[in-house]
């Protein structure tokens, strides 16, 4: 919980393989050169002083070197927002027409856990909206 009461979800990047990791696309291992994190961190926060909504870097903590060929040194970026769910959040679960799939692909039970923690969360009203098809609720058609 932030300093104005609002409560922000933390999020690291650049620890390695993992089941949202994108590591299917060229050999990617889910690890970040140092460089980039710090250039990651900086548009952050130049953004958000420029009063456009982003992420937060809270911090940039160097790490192991990667284990691809070049060995370049790596780190992770802590980072904070409103939330970290976004539609590519969701496709996680999908399988993709390349011949490789995100580690979760067809994990349908993951799918249901999300779309349940995402209303939960950011649209807790629709809990309690009767699933009659008579009756109408203003919150929803609005």
């Amino acid at each position: 919980i932030s300093t104005s009461g609002e409560t922000l979800e933390l999020n690291l990047k650049g620890t390695g393989v993992n089941p949202l990791t994108r590591w299917w696309y060229a050999g990617l291992n889910g690890r970040k050169h140092i460089r980039a994190m710090v250039r990651e961190f900086l548009m952050a926060e130049a953004l958000a002083a420029l009063g456009v909504p982003t992420t937060r870097g809270v911090a940039v903590v160097s790490g192991r070197d990667s284990a691809d060929a070049k060995s370049r040194p790596c780190a992770t970026l802590l980072r904070a927002a409103n939330t970290f769910l976004r539609f590519g959040s969701f496709e996680v679960t999908l399988p993709h027409g390349s011949g490789h799939h995100a580690p979760s692909a067809f994990d349908w039970h993951l799918l249901r856990r999300l779309a349940d923690h995402c209303i939960s969360a950011y649209y807790p009203h629709i809990l309690n909206v009767s699933e009659d098809e008579d009756e109408e609720d203003e919150d929803l058609r609005a």
